[in-house]
């Protein structure tokens, strides 16, 4: 009688110990994160990030020499902690309108140079230009960059269409790489490494200048606030490059009538080959 009286006793004293050590480890894990994230939180500071253009609309007509952009905005940060500019980098990026891009590859034959190879690209853009306070090789790891498209080598041209090209798949990069080069020889792939600087401690300001040949249409700005190579805030805008005057008439006529539009300058150019030839017979005379 005495050991049946005794083993339920015992058993009821060693739950009550379990009971309270695993109360006790549920309250320390609980209470660990709380300390030990409230610090992680406190020193990653959040960015606020304003920008702006000085134009919205660009206006292109024949005496069109091109036009210098600026760029101007400010970080600032909630509460009363500082912004230090030593530590943060604004990269720029103004886009154009995307268009499907064919790149062809000439070749020698016979005596002549004849495209012999070609790659059809969904879509490319007709500008890009990126200013950025220092050389962006140096803002952020070449990983990020890419996955971004930031920079002109790597300009988010999109894969190729299917069927539009006449090379194996492993030599498309070859094609990419050419499209970039026309585009820089075009000026309309453009960087301008250190065009942007802080003006105090919180203010950014930066200047682009906009090419005589820069294709017609939408631009979107983006800008970026990097810092320690990690993305940290970004604003968009937008600007409109329009023509006016006699080019816009030009360019709605022949958009809206290309048949007339190309007899019309056939014609024209007939007409002024044969008065060169009259007035260069009246002179011979």
């Amino acid at each position: 009688m005495i050991r049946a009286q005794a083993f339920p006793v015992l058993g009821l004293v060693t739950a009550s110990v379990l009971l309270a050590a695993v109360a006790a480890t549920a309250a320390a894990q609980s209470a660990v994160p709380a300390a030990a994230t409230a610090p992680l939180s406190a020193a990653v500071p959040s960015y606020q990030l304003e920008a702006d253009v000085s134009m919205r609309h660009i206006r292109v007509d024949v005496a069109f020499s091109g036009a210098r952009l600026v760029i101007f905005g400010s970080v600032n940060t909630p509460g009363s902690a500082t912004v230090d500019p030593r530590n943060l980098d604004i990269v720029a990026v103004i886009e154009g309108a995307r268009s499907q891009l064919t790149v062809r590859r000439k070749s020698h034959v016979f005596g002549l140079w004849i495209n012999t190879e070609s790659a059809g690209f969904a879509a490319a853009p007709r500008y890009y230009a990126v200013a950025s306070t220092r050389p962006i090789s140096q803002i952020a790891p070449k990983a990020l960059l890419a996955e971004m498209g930031l920079g002109v080598d790597d300009v988010p041209i999109t894969a190729a269409v299917p069927g539009a090209q006449s090379v194996p798949h492993d030599t498309l990069d070859d094609f990419r790489a050419a499209a970039i080069r026309e585009g820089v020889r075009e000026h309309h792939y453009v960087r301008f490494d250190r065009a942007i600087s802080f003006v105090g401690s919180s203010l950014f300001r930066g200047e682009v200048d906009l090419p005589s040949n820069i294709p017609v249409g939408d631009l979107d700005v983006r800008v970026y606030l990097f810092g320690a190579g990690t993305l940290l805030a970004r604003h968009d805008s937008h600007l409109k490059l329009e023509r006016e005057g006699f080019e816009h008439f030009i360019y709605g006529f022949a958009r809206q009538n290309p048949l007339i539009y190309g007899v019309a300058t056939v014609l024209m150019a007939a007409l002024i080959g044969l008065a060169g030839s009259f007035l260069a017979g009246r002179r011979l005379r």
